[in-house]
């Protein structure tokens, strides 16, 4: 037998067991462990063809939380294909995990501005690389589902937004996003580069 109907009551009984062994653990957490713990089917890491790979019991149950403070940080900004006015793009951003413990629902935010109308100082006053939210136009968000420690397969995880540059394009744009942390089971932060700014030229 195959498919969903014998998957979800095989990873439910394991996500039992592991509450049992620790009730504090929060959903994301659990998810985390069972996807961390899998055995890989084809590439490292989730795929396509397999997810996370073949759930393993006796693995998920040795699997411990990092009670480091978690540290995101955001990087890597991108956009794919390259922008036309009034054309849809996808506009990627990468978080990582620079500390322990698991975030759930991590939210990029991604913002855009004119470069006409909008200088770098006043997108950034202390010039550190760091937007201002306040400053920029919302596109949108992109909620990372579960953000792991440092070093595990989960600990850095790329995110998009679908995005129309306003024509006609005659200007420069600045391109931002800063991630807000999701659920954690500590309500503390350390505060890592969690905002990064781009320019994109015609």
């Amino acid at each position: 037998m195959s498919g969903t109907s014998m998957a979800a009551p095989h990873v439910s009984g394991v996500a039992a067991l592991l509450r049992a062994k620790d009730p504090a653990l929060n959903p994301y957490e659990v998810r985390y462990i069972l996807e961390e713990t899998a055995t890989d089917v084809n590439l490292i890491g989730r795929d396509a063809p397999s997810g996370w790979g073949l759930l393993n019991a006796a693995r998920a149950l040795t699997k411990s939380i990092d009670s480091t403070p978690y540290d995101l940080s955001v990087d890597n900004l991108r956009t794919d294909p390259v922008p036309q006015a009034n054309q849809p793009t996808l506009f990627f951003a990468t978080v990582t995990n620079l500390g322990g413990q698991v975030v759930g629902n991590a939210e990029l935010q991604f913002y855009f501005a004119d470069a006409a109308s909008r200088t770098l100082n006043q997108l950034n006053p202390v010039v550190d690389g760091k937007p201002n939210p306040t400053l920029f136009k919302y596109i949108g968000s992109y909620f990372v589902p579960v953000v792991g420690p440092k070093g595990s397969l989960h600990g850095r995880l790329e995110g998009a937004v679908r995005w129309t540059i306003p024509g006609p394009r005659q200007n420069r744009w600045w391109l931002g996003v800063r991630v807000l942390r999701g659920a954690t089971s500590v309500p503390e932060i350390k505060e890592g580069n969690n905002q990064a700014l781009i320019e994109l030229v015609p």
